[in-house]
């Protein structure tokens, strides 16, 4: 009893602070990001709460800090974010961490994305690589030397001849009408290995790429609504890593790609055991006062 009348006197206290705070603050960021403050707040907490192991399991080049910053920016973008467990945030983030991949930025190397877990009855964080993380990847691997995926539409010249030796032709068609949208007919992606002359390639057509987007969870929302024809390239590029030497880093972000294109639930395996989210303490009202506190502070996410 004492705990819970405690936990709401510290509560009333902050929220009379919060909007003393509104007043006082010109910050259009402070302002903007009050709305969903406790949400943002109790995601700072596990970050402090989960410092030590973090430093443990993260590359060199990142710190915790910089994880939190990077998370509350993926949020900011995708305020839907918050509605997912904090866990499931912080290590999918540790994901894109792990392989040097920043989430939901205009680059779009990675992205984090709102799973409902059907069997946890729970929205879970998901993260995905984007083409260009892929891309990424592999051009760090040190295996492959050039790898490159292009959209064909509708009207463009497009060509393909299989055989002992394969051949792809492919002239765009250079629309001069402003805003003029034609259908996207194929994707491909074209790899060549360090030390060969002989490219590989893999073409897949629309109904493939649709039949990849109806299985995904994510297919009515997301990247796949708002950015298609880069969801399409990272397809074909998926398709032709099967046939190419990965590097483990590679393989990680191939393999979140194949569960997201499943619509299983992410998979966190070792991740989870090594920051040891089971063991975690549960926040106390002292915890999330001083979370609460810091956001009004720190609330700009940048």
């Amino acid at each position: 009893g004492n705990h819970r009348s405690e936990h709401r006197t510290a509560r009333s206290a902050v929220s009379s602070q919060r909007s003393e705070g509104q007043t006082k603050m010109s910050d259009p960021n402070t302002r903007a990001i009050v709305p969903a403050s406790q949400k943002l707040n109790t995601l700072r907490g596990l970050f402090d709460r989960s410092k030590s192991s973090l430093a443990a399991v993260m590359p060199k080049h990142l710190t915790p800090d910089r994880l939190l910053k990077i998370t509350l920016s993926a949020a900011s973008r995708t305020p839907a974010l918050l509605d997912c467990t904090p866990e499931s945030v912080l290590l999918a983030v540790m994901q894109c961490a792990q392989l040097g991949l920043e989430p939901n930025t205009p680059l779009g190397l990675a992205y984090l994305i709102p799973f409902d877990n059907t069997k946890t009855r729970r929205k879970e964080c998901q993260f995905i690589p984007g083409y260009r993380g892929l891309i990424k990847l592999a051009q760090q691997s040190g295996e492959i030397s050039d790898l490159r995926s292009r959209v064909v539409y509708e009207g463009d010249e497009f060509h393909v001849e299989y055989g002992l030796t394969e051949k792809l032709v492919h002239v765009p068609v250079m629309s001069s009408e402003k805003g003029a949208k034609r259908e996207i007919i194929a994707v491909y992606a074209v790899a060549t290995i360090k030390g060969s002359n002989v490219p590989h390639m893999e073409v897949m057509t629309r109904a493939e790429i649709d039949a990849i987007r109806s299985r995904s969870r994510g297919g009515n929302s997301g990247p796949w609504v708002t950015d298609f024809s880069e969801m399409a390239r990272k397809s074909a590029i998926r398709r032709i890593c099967k046939s190419l030497p990965l590097s483990v880093e590679m393989g990680i972000a191939v393999n979140a790609q194949a569960i997201a294109e499943s619509g299983d639930a992410p998979d966190f395996g070792e991740l989870a055991d090594a920051v040891g989210m089971s063991e975690l303490p549960p926040p106390s009202a002292t915890d999330e006062m001083k979370a609460k506190l810091a956001g009004q502070v720190e609330a700009d996410p940048s």
